[in-house]
């Protein structure tokens, strides 16, 4: 008989163990995830859902949407990356899932999985956690579920749903190009492929190219088509952790996050509450409080007030020129640039618009085996784009040598992965 597994720690070593997504689209199907959930009689059937996709952003809509749908019904929500535990990937109302449910339908699902294994159906990490999500949803009979895609749409885990509520699309911009494609054509195709058939889909504001392909996919799939104009958008505050705009009809929209750009996400969950309002019995007082409370952790996020330390998981150079524009509606002085990446982003593209941020930076490995740059590398692509290069393998090490260097009124600020911020956040918290 198979040993249990009795904690997270054998969790997370079982589920990594199973590999992820890294590879071409032509190599990957949802054969298995099928497979797999059709031996559990379909869990994945049995909760309304909205479908997030999108480059960036989808992350805080998805977080807007559930804190709003959640003042009225019960809410499932899962996102990735976690930022402390895989516990927060799977939530109900604000409620991460619980340890002792968490292994218990690991350790149901293990014997299924091994099973077919053996019959050529293997399921990667995000497919095991995704089908724990659908089984916990399920059981534990929530309302409504909103689902963040965790890579690419079409060929996505949570891209199993039939009939979701609403399909919404996020900001789309060159990234995991190895993956989804080199054009922005190719990756727009990629995340339409959670546009279904006859079902609304919301789209964010897109470059024309990207627009045409969205357009198209809707149009084929008899998919209501729902945009917006950056220009509807009037941000009229801008300060850390508070960000107020109207849209439409609302007008002084308040939200604790930082940014524009974050205005724009709110926006894209706005025009679905709004046209599910009354079905949802939503009132206007529930959209302007769920949006006021909710939040996302490590963007544009505040480490510590002395010096002022922000973290932001800013990780390709659309998300980094977000970045930049909310840090010019912040006082500061000197920027003191804590920076990591990982070898699936285009460092170049990452760098070039970082460099007239600040001419001083701090290099130091992400915690991720096989897939983040090495201190020397970093070094090396940091050449050219900084004055002052400083270099630690070890994070804490790397973390004290940014306080140092920060003047009284400077800003340090760590970016260029949400992993990297979530080892941050783990360090603040020993």
């Amino acid at each position: 008989m198979r040993k249990l597994i009795g904690n997270l720690d054998e969790a997370m070593e079982w589920l990594y163990d199973r590999g992820s997504t890294g590879i071409t689209t032509e190599e990957f199907s949802l054969k298995s995830m099928n497979h797999l959930l059709a031996a559990l009689d379909n869990p994945q059937n049995a909760t309304p859902a909205f479908h997030v996709a999108g480059t960036n952003g989808k992350g805080s809509t998805s977080h807007f949407l559930h804190s709003v749908l959640s003042r009225r019904h019960r809410v499932g929500l899962f996102i990735s990356p976690f930022m402390d535990s895989i516990l927060e990937s799977i939530s109900i109302n604000g409620v991460s899932i619980s340890r002792e449910d968490f292994l218990n339908y690991l350790n149901e699902l293990i014997p299924i999985i091994e099973a077919q294994d053996r019959e050529g159906y293997h399921c990667t990490y995000f497919e095991v956690l995704t089908t724990i999500m659908f089984l916990y949803f399920r059981d534990e009979m929530v309302d409504f579920a909103v689902l963040e895609v965790g890579l690419g749409g079409i060929l996505d885990s949570t891209n199993v749903i039939e009939k979701p509520l609403a399909s919404l699309i996020t900001t789309i911009s060159l990234d995991h190009t190895q993956i989804l494609g080199d054009s922005l054509g190719e990756i727009a195709s990629a995340k339409g492929g959670i546009i279904k058939e006859g079902r609304p889909v919301y789209v964010y504001p897109q470059e024309p190219e990207a627009e045409e392909v969205l357009r198209a996919v809707a149009e084929e799939k008899h998919s209501p088509y729902s945009t917006f104009s950056p220009r509807e958008v009037q941000v009229k505050e801008i300060s850390l952790g508070k960000t107020v705009f109207d849209f439409r009809g609302y007008q002084d929209v308040s939200l604790s996050l930082t940014g524009a750009h974050q205005a724009k996400n709110a926006a894209l969950a706005l025009m679905v509450l709004e046209d599910f309002r009354e079905e949802l019995s939503l009132s206007r007082e529930d959209i302007y409080q769920g949006l006021r409370k909710s939040s996302n952790p490590g963007r544009m996020e505040v480490l510590q007030e002395e010096p002022l330390v922000l973290v932001d998981g800013s990780h390709n150079p659309q998300s980094i020129v977000a970045m930049k524009e909310t840090l010019r509606g912040i006082p500061h002085g000197k920027i003191i640039l804590g920076f990591s990446l990982l070898r699936d982003k285009d460092a170049a593209a990452i760098l070039r618009e970082l460099s007239g941020l600040t001419d001083t930076v701090v290099l130091t490995p992400i915690n991720y085996p096989g897939r983040a740059y090495g201190l020397d590398e970093l070094r090396e692509l940091a050449q050219g784009h900084f004055s002052t290069i400083y270099g630690e393998e070890d994070l804490q090490r790397a973390y004290e040598r940014s306080l140092s260097l920060a003047a009284p009124g400077d800003v340090v600020l760590w970016c260029g992965s949400l992993y990297l911020v979530r080892d941050l956040l783990h360090l603040k918290k020993k």
